[in-house]
């Protein structure tokens, strides 16, 4: 009875441990999508509202009013890993 207890307890850990490293992935990301928006982002705000842009995170960017459009140019010119944001709003997203 105490090897099964002491195996679930095993199980729990781990599982524990698996969603606090993926809550601090999560939140790592956000913050590089903070700095990436507040750096790159902020300033087309003025003349580029609506639009969307994807953002490395080297810092290089692409900008297209349609997200469609955006996807295709970005994922040939900047490669996975880059966040897309719509300017002027705080909607992102990441693709791999």
């Amino acid at each position: 009875m105490m090897r099964l207890a002491s195996r679930q307890l095993g199980k729990a850990r781990k599982r524990f441990s698996g969603k606090v490293e993926a809550m601090d992935r999560k939140r790592s990301l956000m913050k590089q999508a903070d700095i990436l928006y507040e750096n790159h982002v902020r300033p087309l705000e003025a003349e580029h509202s609506g639009d969307f842009v994807a953002v490395s995170p080297d810092g290089r960017i692409v900008l297209e009013s349609s997200l469609l459009e955006l996807t295709r140019k970005a994922r040939t010119d900047l490669g996975p890993g880059s966040f897309v944001f719509k300017v002027g709003e705080r909607a992102v997203g990441r693709w791999r």
